[in-house]
């Protein structure tokens, strides 16, 4: 079963990728670690926030414009992302 995943690495280090897959690792894990971060402080500032004077993001105007933001942000990368994979395909 090890054989096998050492064959796997040889090949992904034999195919002259654009990225080294070690800074790939180290930039996941960074990530990640990012996202735990995030997801312990956020139930915080949720609670804190409104205390501090910044109730007006429970606005839903101010919801909503967020919302359609993160919906045109999605709406381009996925529209980026399929340009590269047809330009990448050729």
């Amino acid at each position: 079963m090890s054989s096998d995943r050492h064959v796997r690495i040889d090949k992904l280090d034999r195919m002259n990728l654009p990225f080294n897959i070690s800074s790939i690792d180290r930039l996941g894990a960074g990530v990640s670690f990012a996202c735990a971060i995030h997801c312990a402080i956020v139930p915080f500032a949720a609670t804190i926030l409104p205390l501090l004077g910044f109730g007006f993001l429970a606005d839903r105007r101010v919801e909503c414009t967020v919302f359609l933001t993160s919906i045109t942000w999605l709406a381009r990368a996925f529209a980026g992302e399929s340009a590269f994979m047809a330009s990448a395909a050729c």
